[in-house]
């Protein structure tokens, strides 16, 4: 199993508006609590018992709600980005302190998944550097769509008009190898990365069905502050310890 996990939780959030300009969108208060905080338990139940935390846009504000150290059974440190440096660049800056094989999360979604599988896909495919979990939608047109053959991702599409398609969860399985082809920073994992691992048929995919939300609309937002102390209390009472 993989133990550990890098959430990416550095980005300012601009399309929640003035919601985040005195709160980063991982921390903002969900049925009185930070989103992350139930992103935490998520990992804790599927195995995970290390958490590097990427932060930059108020980082004070994370070393005060979740600083470093012991939480809820998980160990957490943080990773300071001082300037942007894209999604990409955040792991890159974490590479001296990440495991072999490790998670990265996106820190405002939320992917109900074993993602335990995503581990196991890597040991059964030695050539494979990185795998990343899928879901479909009716409505890929906000998130851009993969494509994938025989098990491997092909190719990504950029956002485009509404239809029904195959999009990232926002959860990875990476081989720290599969950092060396990362260019210099600011970069991003999704155009930079991902896309390289793909054309050399090094990046799998796995289509998972499980409840997902993210929080970077105010409508989910909005829908998270029903839906997520719901899918926390099922998550908890059917989830292995």
């Amino acid at each position: 199993m993989v133990r550990q996990a890098l959430i990416l939780a550095g980005g300012r959030g601009f399309r929640l508006g003035s919601l985040t300009d005195a709160c980063p969108k991982p921390l903002l208060s969900v049925s009185g609590r930070p989103f992350l905080e139930f992103l935490l338990g998520y990992l804790r139940k599927r195995g995970v018992e290390k958490v590097i935390l990427s932060i930059g846009y108020r980082a004070e504000m994370f070393r005060d709600a979740l600083p470093e150290g012991e939480f809820n059974g998980l160990r957490l440190s943080h990773s300071i980005e001082f300037e942007p440096a894209g999604t990409g660049g955040a792991v890159g800056f974490a590479r001296d302190r990440l495991d072999d094989v490790f998670f990265v999360l996106n820190g405002d979604t939320i992917f109900d998944i074993d993602c335990q599988e995503l581990s196991r896909a890597l040991e059964d495919e030695p050539s494979a550097l990185a795998a990343l979990a899928l879901r479909e939608v009716n409505d890929a047109s906000r998130y851009g769509s993969v494509a994938i053959h025989q098990g491997f991702v092909s190719s990504f599409t950029e956002k485009s008009s509404r239809a029904r398609g195959v999009i990232s969860g926002g959860i990875y399985c990476l081989r720290k190898a599969a950092l060396a082809v990362l260019p210099s920073p600011p970069c991003s994992l999704e155009k930079d990365l991902f896309p390289r691992l793909a054309s050399g048929r090094v990046l799998l995919g796995r289509v998972f069905d499980g409840y997902f939300i993210d929080i970077g609309l105010a409508e989910t937002l909005t829908r998270a502050q029903v839906e997520l102390p719901a899918w926390q209390a099922g998550f908890h009472r059917t989830s292995p310890s």
